[in-house]
This record gives C-alpha cells, sequence and structure tokens, in this order.
C-alpha cells in the first residue's frame, strides 16, 4: 500500500511542477511533495536530513 500511495504522491508532485497549475513554481510543487512523504510516513525524517546534508 504504501507504494501505491508513494506512487501516487511522486505522480502528483510532478504533474505539479511540469503543469505549474495555479501558477505554482517548481520549488513550491517539489516542497509539498517532500511533506507529503514526511507527513505519510514514506520518508523517515532522518532520511530526509541525509539527503539533504549528503549534497
Amino acid at each position: 500500500m504504501q507504494v501505491v500511495l508513494g506512487l501516487g504522491i511522486f505522480a502528483a508532485t510532478l504533474i505539479g511542477i511540469f503543469a505549474r497549475p495555479a501558477r505554482l513554481s517548481e520549488a513550491h510543487a517539489a516542497l509539498l511533495g517532500a511533506l507529503a512523504m514526511l507527513l505519510t510516513g514514506i520518508v523517515s525524517p532522518e532520511t530526509a536530513a541525509a539527503a539533504l546534508y549528503h549534497e
């Protein structure tokens, strides 16, 4: 079930990035997608922090 939810969030994020509905910037769409992944538990806060600090 988490895989399906994750794919849905991923797809919605990509649609938001490419279609830019209501003049939503790419950064805002990506942020909303990342927050959705965190809030649903698909990505842990530790994993997200590691991804941010690795770069």
